[in-house]
């Protein structure tokens, strides 16, 4: 079963719901109340980014910085249109409100989510249009549409996981399709891996290096910590990341493979 929060972790959740609540109501008013929103978000502000009652429960600097740009768009949403004649994109900033209610409610409380539908398919209708300018497709195994459960926050692993699998496949990978497909079940745990093409196999001495930030690439810009950080991610729930290199019909691949809990405990799934 997913998750709950407990002991003081839901009092916590009890005030961030009202919050999420509270910014709602005041974008649904009419006119929208953009003096409510805003005040809310600089509670939220305030109790994760200063410390004032929630920080404590955002200890990952790297998802408090995502959440910090999700409240600086619902502020910019609504300053727009408390400093200019332009009334609220009601719409735009409902969105971003729901956006981040599932990104923080969904660290405080792991819930059920389906890998293909909440995970893998909105990720890759994120970087869809980016990847294609490159000159990337993506191809999902039939496995991924299986009803595949886990509990997890969606928010965080599409965050934190895949959008770091998928850039690096951008950054290394050989144009051509980015193939995600479901690897099976192992100790109470489904697989998932993304994989991709490459210019030359990489040695296996490498392998581990990349999740401990060494590049693949030494030209290639960037910090070399998104394979680090992704399986930092998925050990927080009890998860294993590992690549693997390999030729396959005379290309050589590169995979990276992710486990993630079952939701509802054991379901039905094939062999590793």
């Amino acid at each position: 079963m997913p998750q709950q929060a407990s002991g003081d972790s839901a009092s916590i959740v009890k005030r961030l719901k009202a919050l999420f609540d509270n910014m709602e109501a005041a974008a649904l008013e009419k006119p929208p109340n953009v003096d409510g929103i805003m005040e809310n978000v600089r509670v939220l502000w305030d109790g994760i980014v200063k410390g004032e009652g929630f920080k404590e429960f955002f200890f990952d600097p790297e998802l408090v910085h995502d959440f910090k740009s999700y409240m600086r768009e619902v502020s910019s949403c609504a300053e727009l249109a408390k400093t200019s004649d332009t009334p609220l994109e009601k719409e735009t900033c409902l969105r971003l409100i729901e956006d981040l209610r599932g990104g923080i409610l969904g660290v405080m409380e792991p819930r059920e989510c389906d890998i293909y539908g909440d995970i893998v398919m909105p990720s890759i209708k994120d970087v869809r249009e980016y990847g294609m300018k490159l000159g990337y497709g993506f191809r999902t195994g039939e496995g991924l549409c299986l009803g595949k459960k886990v509990c997890v926050s969606a928010h965080e692993i599409r965050v934190r996981v895949m959008m770091n699998l998928l850039s690096n496949c951008f950054k290394y990978g050989k144009r051509g399709d980015v193939t995600l497909d479901y690897n099976g079940t192992v100790s109470g745990m489904h697989g998932v891996s993304v994989a991709n093409g490459m210019e030359e196999p990489i040695p296996p001495d490498k392998l581990e290096g990349i999740f401990a930030g060494e590049r693949l690439r030494p030209e290639i810009t960037g910090s070399g910590i998104g394979l680090s950080s992704a399986r930092r991610t998925v050990k927080k729930y009890g998860g294993e990341m590992w690549a693997n290199s390999c030729v396959s019909a005379g290309s050589p691949m590169f995979r990276v493979t992710f486990t993630l809990p079952f939701a509802g405990g054991m379901q039905a799934g094939y062999p590793m």
